[in-house]
């Protein structure tokens, strides 16, 4: 099974996506280089859980689990993610 992971967002089903990603995360005041990181990541995020959806239909997804301290949640994800961007940059 071919699940298209490993090819760049730029050349995967979703590469039509992440220029309007893009434009809009630069209407929010971003420079044109960083909201295109941040939307390939987010991209990225996004056809990895589609993958997995796909591939594991009858387990329950992430966003349905409650966590305990939802603030301290979001807060983790939020550094993970920036973390994953910054390393896309080196």
């Amino acid at each position: 099974m071919q699940h298209g992971l490993t090819k760049p967002v730029e050349s995967s089903a979703w590469a039509p996506l992440l220029q309007s990603l893009q434009i809009l995360l630069e209407s929010e005041g971003m420079e044109t280089s960083q909201a295109r990181t941040l939307a390939s990541c987010i991209l990225n995020y996004e056809r990895n859980l589609h993958d997995q959806r796909e591939r594991y239909p009858g387990s329950q997804p992430l966003a349905q689990h409650k966590p305990a301290h939802p603030a301290r949640y979001l807060k983790r994800a939020a550094n993970q993610l920036i973390k994953q961007c910054k390393g896309l940059k080196n």
